[in-house]
């Protein structure tokens, strides 16, 4: 009988585990401690050690004296720096993007 308890337990305690680890958000400094700036050379290194997921977060800390945070459309956008119709734009300089859709998203400043 105390088996039964101890194993009803554990297993309780192993799907809570499962659960807990699949469904936590992460959420990122863009850039870490030298946050956003124009200096976009940097992101290539730091989003390749990334593993985003729906639900995920990232945060865009920057001077808002100085950039701005362009959510663009789509790739060519981002490639050609076409901002004239953008999905958002943060001018806040503590911005928080939660990110609600699998796919690719670009930022530029």
């Amino acid at each position: 009988m105390a088996i039964k308890k101890i194993f009803g337990l554990v297993l309780v305690i192993m799907t809570f585990m499962v659960l807990l680890g699949c469904c936590s958000a992460t959420v990122y400094k863009v850039g870490d401690s030298d946050g956003w700036t124009a200096k976009d050379d940097k992101y290539y290194s730091w989003y390749e050690r990334k593993e985003f997921l729906v639900g995920d977060s990232l945060v865009f800390q920057y001077d808002r004296n100085v950039n701005d945070v362009t959510q663009v459309s789509g790739a060519s956008d981002y490639e050609f720096c076409n901002s004239s119709s953008p999905k958002a734009v943060y001018n806040t300089g503590h911005d928080v993007v939660n990110l609600t859709q699998a796919g690719y998203h670009q930022w530029r400043s």
